[in-house]
């Protein structure tokens, strides 16, 4: 399932001819599918602290929200992540041997594309309830990719600036694939 108002992510998706279905909301959510992309700026205010992704998670399935103006925040995540105010142009992999990492170096998270800005917004890292798997900004306290796990599901919130970049920058769309 892809749920992308602003089209890079579904756009990506379809030039690689993987199959998937839009959706026009998150309101009703098919129960036989297995992943749900949340595209760039999909979510807003209101739904930003729903624990409606969590729910839909929960039985097993995998649930990747890309970059938010409005982050998920409180009951909407599982683990302790606390909102923050920040934009790098380096960001460092925690975990090497991380399937989503591989075939990823440390010297890919440095400066994306004309602007040079690799993230925006990353979460302070979890201290309970989730693994950071791109650290960044001051001391590299913050997270710009973190999993989380539901149950037998699993949530990813992505802060990196992924889909922003998806169509010039492998680095994005191997993190995406």
């Amino acid at each position: 399932l892809v749920f992308d108002p602003q089209g890079a992510p579904a756009a990506f998706v379809k030039s690689i001819k993987a199959p998937f279905t839009p959706l026009a909301d998150l309101n009703a959510l098919p129960e036989n599918a297995k992943v749900l992309l949340v595209g760039n700026d999909a979510i807003d205010i209101k739904d930003s602290a729903s624990t409606a992704l969590q729910a839909w998670a929960v039985g097993g399935r995998r649930v990747v929200v890309l970059a938010q103006k409005t982050p998920l925040r409180y009951t909407a995540i599982p683990a302790d992540l606390e909102l923050a105010s920040n934009e790098g142009r380096t960001a460092f992999i925690e975990d090497l041997d991380h399937h989503a990492m591989r075939g990823l170096q440390q010297k890919d998270f440095f400066t994306w594309g004309p602007d040079h800005l690799v993230y925006r917004n990353a979460y302070g890292k979890p201290t309970r309830g989730g693994k950071s798997l791109v650290q960044c900004h001051h001391r590299l306290a913050n997270s710009a990719l973190v999993e989380m796990p539901v149950g037998n599901g699993l949530l990813i919130v992505d802060q990196l600036l992924t889909a922003e970049k998806l169509s010039a920058n492998p680095v994005a769309q191997k993190l995406l694939l």
